[in-house]
């Protein structure tokens, strides 16, 4: 029964998610500004859990796969787990540090999505356009993420509290 009010609490997520696909569908449109033309795809769904045990082990139950592992990154206080259908991930994480910011924030809200992550060809680019539009950055400038792209992550309040980060996977820097 506890399977089922876990995936329960992610109902209002999904829901959310919808929406999401529909806004990233108009970013990544022939008619969108062709200053963010470099953004082109969706990437992964990022969720926040409490316990990601229990969530890749439901994951594993309800859709009958067994590739999925969990990976500690030991520096960040972090473990995640990454599911991918048609193309698009969802990246389970959990942070196990006491005061972190994802860790205080599932002591608040429970299981939620915690951002969405879109591709882009030139990060840089993308982040000088957004900026301009008013989106602020946590990162300032492209780092090298856990899956060693480059990545760089707005704030929470961009879109309706949503964070969301854009990922250039190539292996060369930005320019």
């Amino acid at each position: 029964m506890k399977s089922r009010t876990h995936f329960r609490n992610l109902i209002p997520a999904a829901v959310s998610l919808f929406f999401l696909c529909l806004l990233v569908g108009v970013l990544v449109s022939p008619s969108a500004a062709q200053e963010t033309d470099h953004i082109y795809a969706m990437s992964h769904i990022g969720v926040a859990v409490k316990d990601i045990e229990k969530s890749v082990a439901d994951l594993k139950r309800v859709f009958a796969v067994d590739n999925i592992s969990v990976e500690d990154v030991k520096h960040r206080k972090m473990k995640v787990a990454f599911i991918e259908f048609e193309g698009v991930e969802i990246e389970f994480m959990q942070d196990y540090s006491e005061d972190g910011a994802m860790a205080k924030s599932v002591r608040e809200k429970g299981d939620h999505i915690n951002h969405f992550c879109l591709k882009t060809k030139n990060i840089v680019a993308d982040i000088a356009t957004l900026k301009k539009r008013g989106v602020e950055f946590r990162d300032q400038k492209p780092r090298v993420g856990l899956t060693k792209k480059w990545i760089a992550y707005t704030k929470e309040n961009t879109i309706g509290g949503l964070a969301f980060e854009l990922l250039q996977p190539y292996p060369e820097p930005p320019k």
